[in-house]
């Protein structure tokens, strides 16, 4: 066992994998492994994949990667497979998928595992996710989307989702309860028992980017077990900082999306033409996301 004083403890038999997927992360990075070490009280690994990144990520962040298992891809799996990988090498009996623009408050993994295995019906469990202002982040309160939810949410029209529950979008309304019965949680933080990943064979990896999470959380809530929301477990995410293009990533949003609906949705209408308004927004903002690009160059 290898114990860094003052710090986690990162040891050849923990209790708690923490699997981190990175790509163009920046200094985000550095800054989400050292909040995992000053966890106190937390017998873990840590497993890093690299997705090929081409950023400064991984070198600002080595000091952190002492204490950590790495492991780099010579060319980008995707989240879904990259996170596979690393959940292949983990040892623990406890599984969090930790996106690596997030920063976690001292105490949180604890705090985290000891209301899960109060939980006998737990598939998955997520935290309250906040921006790096504190606020709350979209998708924290979710709930499975379906084409017309999606759409609904897409054009605005949850605005007046109390009046008329038909223009009821992805975001579901906060409850007072500090453990919530939910559809899905935000993907930038996800615990779960490594036997459940292992059970349903993990993420898919078809799913490049998106989407893989509400997938795995939709096959979970099949098997009976439930998805919750620890509400007293807050984490803060700096959302969209992956250096991708907004093109790539709008791109591959679309893609998975018609995955998921064609999976989860089939009988649902708008299950095929969703998809495909997604993918013509992507090719109509094209041009403005180039002008702007090179506007900023």
């Amino acid at each position: 066992m290898a114990q860094l004083h003052g710090q986690a403890q990162i040891v050849s038999a923990p209790l708690l994998s923490v699997l981190i997927v990175n790509y163009n992360s920046g200094p985000h990075l550095a800054a989400c492994l050292r909040s995992v070490l000053l966890q106190s009280d937390a017998a873990l690994e840590v497993i890093v994949v690299d997705n090929a990144s081409c950023d400064s990520s991984l070198h600002k962040a080595r000091a952190e990667l002492t204490h950590m298992t790495l492991i780099q891809s010579p060319r980008n799996l995707g989240f879904a497979a990259a996170m596979n990988l690393a959940a292949a090498s983990a040892q623990g009996d406890w599984l969090l998928a930790l996106n690596p623009d997030c920063v976690l408050p001292n105490g949180v993994l604890r705090r985290s595992l000891e209301l899960a295995q109060a939980q006998p019906n737990l598939g998955l469990a997520g935290a309250l996710v906040c921006n790096l202002d504190g606020s709350q982040q979209n998708g924290t309160w979710r709930r499975m989307p379906t084409p017309w939810r999606l759409l609904m949410s897409q054009l605005g029209l949850t605005r007046w989702q109390v009046r008329f529950e038909l223009l009821g979008g992805v975001e579901s309304a906060p409850t007072a309860s500090k453990i919530a019965l939910v559809e899905a949680v935000n993907g930038a933080f996800m615990l779960l028992k490594r036997s459940t990943f292992k059970a349903l064979d993990g993420f898919d990896d078809a799913y490049f980017l998106h989407f893989e999470d509400l997938d795995l959380m939709a096959r979970i809530r099949q098997t009976g077990r439930d998805v919750v929301l620890f509400t007293g477990v807050k984490i803060a995410h700096a959302k969209g900082t992956a250096g991708a293009s907004k093109a790539a990533v709008e791109w591959a949003k679309a893609r998975s999306m018609r995955r998921f609906f064609a999976r989860h949705c089939k009988r649902q209408f708008g299950a095929r033409w969703v998809p495909m308004l997604a993918h013509a927004r992507v090719l109509a903002l094209l041009p403005w996301w180039w002008m702007v690009g090179n506007r900023n160059r």
